[in-house]
């Protein structure tokens, strides 16, 4: 799960608009499609608080001493190594007839 969250947050930040929420926006929608429906209320509120505290796009590249096209290319490489892993772990998942009905 916490592989497809990263893989999704990734995809999305590099689609959205440049703005501040911008990240909060790629969080929120990565958390909402991958984690949220497994987790109490308690936890999605308490998620949900913590997205506000998220920097800036461009504060988190300067924090990772990161250029655009740098992070660009990271995120796209990390995306095309975590897929298959990502998809190899829902079938085995799936073939043993495991849910995560937490």
């Amino acid at each position: 799960m916490a592989l497809k969250l990263c893989s999704l947050f990734s995809r999305t930040e590099r689609s959205c608009e440049e703005n501040d929420t911008c990240l909060k926006e790629a969080a929120s929608t990565a958390y909402a499609k991958t984690c949220a429906p497994y987790q109490t209320w308690a936890v999605r509120t308490a998620v949900s608080a913590g997205m506000y505290a998220l920097p800036t796009r461009e504060q988190l590249l300067s924090k990772l001493n990161e250029t655009d096209e740098s992070a660009q290319r990271e995120m796209i490489r990390y995306i095309k190594a975590s897929l298959p892993i990502i998809q190899y772990i829902d079938k085995l998942y799936t073939s043993r007839n495991i849910s995560l009905d937490w």
